[in-house]
């Protein structure tokens, strides 16, 4: 089998070419099985191997996905002096009280027509103008605050 790297000429049975270390076994280009030797179609999938892209046709263009560019607030909150509370109250109640602040939170910045991204610990991330925007987010994220 002639190494599609260096062109080096390797028995059949190999893998991995003797020359430069590139694989030998071809693979299908939509789920990655091993093909056999002369394949026309894949063993597992069935996908056409004549529409295999060689180096030497041209891929398609690729598509990229449109996206659409539009401003955001963030607001980012972190609660004082969670660190002493740790330290003073049980771990029960630490998060007894975080689970009412968090699920306060969420209300408030919902409220202005935000959303809450992520909690992590003792902040708090939220986004105004994500799904929906609207001209005065930036207001609605401070009045959240």
């Amino acid at each position: 089998m002639k190494c599609p790297k260096c062109q080096h000429e390797n028995p059949e049975a190999r893998k991995f070419c003797n020359k430069c270390g590139t694989p030998l076994v071809e693979k299908c280009p939509s789920c990655r099985a091993e093909l056999d030797p002369g394949s026309e179609f894949c063993g597992e999938c069935g996908h056409d191997l004549s529409k295999l892209v060689t180096p030497t046709s041209k891929a398609p263009p690729a598509t990229v996905p449109e996206g659409e560019r539009r401003q955001a607030t963030v607001l980012f909150s972190d609660l004082s002096g969670y660190t002493a509370m740790n330290e003073r109250l049980d771990p029960e109640e630490v998060q007894g009280l975080m689970r009412r602040l968090k699920d306060r939170a969420v209300e408030i910045v919902e409220s202005h027509g935000g959303i809450v991204s992520q909690f992590v610990g003792d902040e708090v991330l939220a986004l105004f103008g994500i799904p929906t925007a609207h001209e005065d987010d930036p207001v609605r994220a401070v009045r959240a605050a």
